[in-house]
């Protein structure tokens, strides 16, 4: 019981987590409506939830009722979001329309059985057989087609976390079709194992399926840490920077953006502040200055893959030092500011490296050799 809590829980988790993806993203909603789903029909088959709604409805057989065509109708919108997902679309309607079919059919065969006042495998009286063969078939048939198509997808995915996000959500949907088939094993032979199994299955069903989703989209959930981090590295040299030059700063472009609401184009903004101050801040930068900067960081052993990024803080420092003096610019400034490439990727990862650079005792000390010659 414990773990099936654990696994409904984790699955309200994540549909919490995944709700302002799905608020800003209409691309989103179709998954987080597939979890939202998944969700409700487990939190309807916990008993503590039971005992509530009976308290509050009062009829245990439409308590159960309406909870089977939750059951059934939430496979069938959760096939079609995998459906969707693989680039099957035009099976969406077939499985909407089997869906009403197997719904109706339900209803149908609960009015036409002996009068019962549940709906549940060990009720006697219960609904007639061909009520739990068919809920129970379309069950399984609906999770295993989405277990099969999010495993054959996951293997052949490029990006690892979506490949492992895929295939635990389809080992998910594989351990939803194993809980059909102990219904039907204890509704067979009333198996006192198979009704134990129920319960912790649920939950490792649950948790599967929510680490599956947490995972597939961790590069989006996470983004915005990301950005957040990366601003924090780059704020002392982005404020030197614009103190120094500060026309390079996006006034309007800065309005409402904060570095809660929007933290990735922030990012974006202060790269192209401080690029935009280099290029101004190169005009200080002398043939010697760059030259003993050149060097001091080589003779200091420097990484090959730092070389740059050192470098450039090196003459920065020097540049800022001879603005603030009020030196005149160079005639002909040199071509400082093309490494870091052209991707946004490479980019923020050379600034990165030149904001530690620059905060560096290596620098520091140049800066210091600078004054004194």
């Amino acid at each position: 019981m414990v773990l099936e809590l654990v696994g409904v829980a984790s699955m309200w988790l994540v549909a919490f987590v995944k709700a302002p993806q799905a608020l800003r993203h209409p691309q989103q909603r179709a998954l987080w409506l597939a979890i939202t789903t998944i969700a409700v029909a487990m939190s309807l088959r916990l008993e503590g939830v039971d005992r509530v709604l009976q308290g509050l409805v009062g009829d245990p057989h439409t308590i159960d009722v309406a909870r089977q065509v939750f059951a059934t109708a939430d496979s069938a919108a959760l096939l079609c979001f995998v459906l969707l997902a693989a680039g099957r679309a035009r099976l969406i309607m077939p499985v909407l329309l089997v869906s009403g079919v197997v719904i109706t059919a339900l209803l149908w065969i609960d009015s036409a059985s002996p009068p019962h006042a549940r709906n549940v495998v060990n009720a006697d009286p219960g609904p007639s057989p061909a009520y739990w063969g068919l809920y129970f078939a379309f069950l399984f048939v609906a999770d295993f087609v989405c277990a099969v198509v999010c495993c054959f997808h996951g293997r052949q995915a490029d990006h690892r976390p979506l490949r492992v996000g895929l295939l635990m959500f389809g080992t998910g949907m594989g351990l939803a079709c194993f809980l059909w088939i102990l219904f039907l094993l204890y509704l067979a032979t009333e198996s006192q194992v198979a009704l134990a199994l129920l319960s912790p299955v649920t939950g490792i069903e649950a948790l599967f399926l929510a680490g599956g989703v947490l995972v597939a989209s961790s590069a989006a959930l996470f983004r915005p840490f990301v950005a957040l981090a990366a601003l924090f590295e780059l704020r002392p040299l982005w404020r030197d920077i614009t103190a120094a030059v500060p026309t390079v700063v996006m006034v309007e472009a800065h309005r409402g953006v904060t570095l809660l609401t929007a933290p990735s184009l922030r990012v974006y903004r202060t790269i192209i502040e401080i690029r935009d101050g280099l290029l101004f801040l190169r005009n200080y930068v002398s043939p010697a200055t760059l030259e003993a900067a050149r060097e001091h960081v080589v003779a200091h052993g420097v990484a090959d893959d730092l070389l740059d990024a050192t470098v450039t803080a090196c003459w920065l420092v020097a540049a800022l030092d001879a603005r603030r003096r009020g030196e005149e610019p160079q005639p002909e400034p040199p071509n400082l500011v093309s490494q870091g490439g052209t991707q946004l990727d490479t980019e923020l990862h050379f600034l990165r490296q030149l904001s530690r650079a620059y905060r560096s005792p290596l620098v520091r000390d140049f800066a210091r050799r600078e004054r004194v010659a």
